[in-house]
């Protein structure tokens, strides 16, 4: 074997490592609540990317993911898909917030410890909407 194809297959198995240590783990549920006529359902789930191999403490985003449940639906849809910085400590309840400003309108607000924050506004008559709001 070459030099050169040593240093493709090794390059190779860095990207792998790097594009799996980056990617987002598990999901865990972090919040659920209900409309207030208890007919849709929003749930708040977080994933922590795998730690860097070496780097216990680097700073690594969570993956946050918004799903919306309807009674009349067979299922769920994720309507959110972002990401929220971390300086290592736990996300705690003032960190991510959910309420339902109305029977088909709900305000989420992601607030990381050190970044301004970020609001997404869901409107769910119709056809579900969301709308990404200036702070919270």
């Amino acid at each position: 074997m070459t030099s050169k194809n040593k240093g493709f297959i090794f390059s190779c198995c860095v990207l792998i490592f790097l594009l799996g240590a980056c990617s987002p783990g598990e999901e865990a549920v972090f919040l659920e609540t209900w409309s207030p006529n208890e007919d849709q359902l929003l749930r708040i789930t977080i994933a922590e990317p795998a730690a860097l191999l070496g780097c216990d403490y680097c700073r690594r985003p969570f993956f946050v993911s918004v799903y919306l449940t309807k009674k009349t639906w067979s299922g769920e849809k994720k309507i959110i898909s972002t990401r929220l910085e971390n300086d290592g400590v736990p996300f705690g309840p003032s960190n991510i917030v959910a309420r339902w400003t109305g029977e088909k309108v709900a305000l989420i607000c992601l607030r990381a410890s050190s970044l301004p924050a970020r609001g997404y506004r869901i409107l769910s008559k119709d056809e579900v909407s969301v709308v990404e709001t200036e702070g919270c």
